[in-house]
C-alpha cells in the first residue's frame, strides 16, 4: 500500500492523518455528550453512558473511560476541545484532570499541562492535588 510512496510523503500524511483523528475524536465526544444528555442509552436499553459505548459502540473499557471522562470535562470546561483537536493534550491526560479540571482553574492549570506526557501530567496533578489525585507507583 506505501511501497511507492517517498518517506517525506510518508511522514507528512501520517502527521496529516494524526491530526484528522485527533479532530474525528472530538467530534465523537460531541456525539457522546449529546447521547447522554439525552440518554439515548436509556432508551436503547442500556443500564449507562458507560454500558452503551462498550456494547452499542464496541470500545473497551479503558477507550470507554477515556472517552466519557473527556467528554464530560470538555462540557464542563470548553477550553479543552481545540487542545484535543491540536495534539497538545491527549485523551489520557484529559481522563487524568477530569477530576480536578474546573472553569475556575483551567486558565492557570491547562498551559502547565499542555504538550506534557501523560506520565508528566499525573505527577503535576499528583503534587497539586494530593487529596483528589492518588498517583500510582509503578
Amino acid at each position: 500500500m506505501f511501497e511507492n510512496i517517498c518517506d517525506e510523503i510518508l511522514l507528512v500524511e501520517t502527521k496529516a492523518a494524526v491530526l484528522k483523528e485527533k479532530t474525528q475524536t472530538s467530534r465523537v465526544l460531541d456525539y457522546l455528550a449529546e447521547v447522554d444528555r439525552r440518554r439515548l442509552w436509556l432508551k436503547e436499553g442500556y443500564a449507562s453512558l458507560y454500558d452503551f459505548c462498550i456494547r452499542y459502540l464496541g470500545y473497551s473499557e479503558g477507550e470507554t473511560h477515556r472517552r466519557i471522562q473527556a467528554c464530560r470535562l470538555s462540557q464542563k470546561v470548553v477550553e479543552v476541545k481545540p487542545l484535543l483537536e491540536n495534539g497538545t493534550l491527549s485523551l489520557t491526560s484529559l481522563t487524568l484532570l477530569s477530576p480536578v479540571l474546573e472553569k475556575s482553574n483551567a486558565q492557570d492549570l491547562l498551559p502547565r499541562v499542555i504538550n506534557k506526557p501523560s506520565r508528566e501530567v499525573a505527577d503535576i496533578l499528583a503534587r497539586e492535588f494530593p487529596e483528589k489525585i492518588q498517583k500510582k507507583e509503578n
